[in-house]
């Protein structure tokens, strides 16, 4: 929280990582001393649109799966990343 805060203030754009607390009060507090910053800040999450993530949702909010009491996710990669980015990142495999 103190550097959104401290970048807000320096009129910065912030991209933070969820979450930004675990406590509510303390996301409200942050919300509270940055309102008045005219920057962008987005919260990221990486898996909101992998069909994985996406399903589970859906599921949860159309009610399918019934009540939904806790839910913990172990996330993963999906798949294999392509040749061609691994070949970017580390080489050639041939």
């Amino acid at each position: 929280m103190k550097l959104i805060v401290k970048a807000a203030k320096a009129g910065k754009a912030i991209l933070c990582e969820k979450p930004i607390d675990l406590d509510t009060a303390t996301v409200n507090a942050c919300l509270e001393q940055i309102k008045d910053c005219p920057v962008p800040i987005q919260i990221g999450f990486n898996r909101r649109y992998d069909p994985s993530h996406a399903a589970v949702a859906k599921a949860a909010q159309d009610g399918s799966i019934g009540k939904l009491e806790q839910l913990i996710i172990t996330s993963r990669d999906p798949g294999m990343a392509p040749v061609e980015y691994l070949e970017i990142v580390w080489g050639d495999f041939s």
